[in-house]
């Protein structure tokens, strides 16, 4: 009896130190000082008591799960972080222990003591570490950077994910409460994996492909600014184009319709040295459908997708605006490499121009055009002209339907 409740003393005494392990840990992290208060006090008391009663009447991986789940509620309680940060906390403190421990362990199995008393040893001398490293070692400049970087929180996890698949097969054991210890083990793992991977998904995908029209849309807004009687519009355009260090070139004062979509063109004549620029431009009036920024960027795109190929061969533009109908082509030299490379081309992130290629162009603006009742178009014709196949682009929008093979001979014949 009286071992017993030794026993029971010692693992709360020892289950105390590992909640307070946490709380430094934890303030370390997150660069609080630790506030010695009564319910601070209480709460490691209470929380102590209880899993030291735990781990003496239930068996080791329940006891394990229950402190795990507890460790995650105190982290969460103490940082009022996200759950994203608080598995990144847990994760760091996870490491950090399970280097100290299994260290200190080994050096004090060679003293011969007894289990009990080298357990209660290694964790007096862990908080004893722990507790330097919260004086001497800001370990909120290790989390910071881990949470700016997220190359940095993908190795964590990763590395959270071996240990934890390492000791599975280590200490592998045919009981359900070993069982559910690891999943939720590896559901910590998975779920920081999963935010991080979804970040990454951001910043490398759907961020380059939001942001990859800017430069179209503010070319042409700077060119509609002349437009306008006020000037500061024109001036405020220009310094977004600064900020952004784009290089749009050098813009004319335009002051009709038809002469705006004209410098769309003319600006990215500024910018090619060999290939020429055909043009076949008909505008009867402005189409009540499309803004005039609407059509500078779909030209934009087009143009952009034929320069980008290298092409040294002329890229013929035709257009026709009226009020019921809009239609553009667009046309450049093209090899058709593969037989469903025109397919995939509006596929996002599936470019045919191989490194020099993003893949956002095309998917972005079919599916704005697609979105405005339109369609787009993609040709591959013989160009007798110029005596080589030609891509050529066409988007088609309107109450009137001009696409026909008329109209894309039209093109060619530019």
């Amino acid at each position: 009896m009286y071992v017993n409740d030794l026993n029971l003393l010692v693992n709360i005494v020892i289950n105390i130190i590992d909640v307070m392990v946490v709380y430094f840990l934890c303030y370390n992290l997150i660069n609080k000082k630790l506030p010695l208060t009564t319910t601070l006090c209480l709460l490691t008391i209470l929380c102590g008591t209880s899993l030291g009663f735990a781990v003496s009447y239930l068996d080791g991986y329940t006891y394990r799960v229950m402190s795990t789940l507890s460790m995650l509620l105190i982290i969460k309680y103490f940082s009022r972080k996200e759950f994203h940060h608080v598995f990144i906390i847990y994760s760091i403190i996870f490491l950090c222990v399970g280097l100290i421990q299994p260290t200190l362990l080994l050096v004090i199995g060679f003293l011969n003591l007894n289990i009990t008393i080298n357990f209660l040893l290694v964790q007096l001398l862990s908080l004893l570490i722990i507790m330097c490293l919260y004086k001497r070692f800001p370990l909120y400049k290790l989390f910071d950077r881990i949470e700016r970087e997220l190359l940095l929180k993908l190795c964590l996890f990763n590395l959270f994910c071996l240990i934890i698949i390492t000791l599975f097969f280590v200490n592998f054991e045919y009981s359900s409460s070993y069982l559910l210890f690891t999943i939720l083990l590896i559901l910590i793992a998975c779920i920081g994996l999963y935010q991080t991977l979804k970040k990454i998904s951001f910043y490398t995908n759907e961020m380059p492909s939001q942001l990859h029209d800017v430069k179209n849309i503010l070319i042409v807004l700077q060119i509609l600014a002349s437009n306008e009687l006020d000037k500061k519009f024109k001036k405020e355009i220009e310094t977004a184009i600064e900020i952004l260090g784009l290089d749009t070139g050098d813009q004319q004062e335009v002051t009709e319709y038809d002469k705006s979509i004209l410098a769309i063109i003319n600006n990215k004549i500024n910018h090619l040295k060999e290939p020429t620029i055909l043009t076949d431009f008909k505008y009867f009036e402005p189409n009540p459908k499309m803004s005039q920024l609407a059509i500078g960027y779909m030209l934009g795109v087009l143009l952009d997708n034929a320069i980008e190929t290298g092409t040294k061969k002329p890229i013929p533009i035709k257009l026709y605006i009226d009020e019921d109908s809009l239609i553009v082509s667009v046309a450049n030299e093209y090899e058709n490499k593969n037989a469903n490379d025109i397919q995939k081309m509006f596929q996002k992130r599936y470019s045919t121009k191989c490194k020099e290629g993003r893949g956002h162009g095309l998917p972005n603006l079919s599916k704005f055009v697609y979105k405005h009742g339109g369609e787009i178009i993609a040709s591959y014709e013989y160009n007798r002209k110029q005596e080589c196949y030609y891509l050529v682009m066409t988007i088609s929008m309107g109450n009137y339907n001009r696409y026909s093979m008329e109209w894309v001979e039209s093109v060619l014949s530019i």
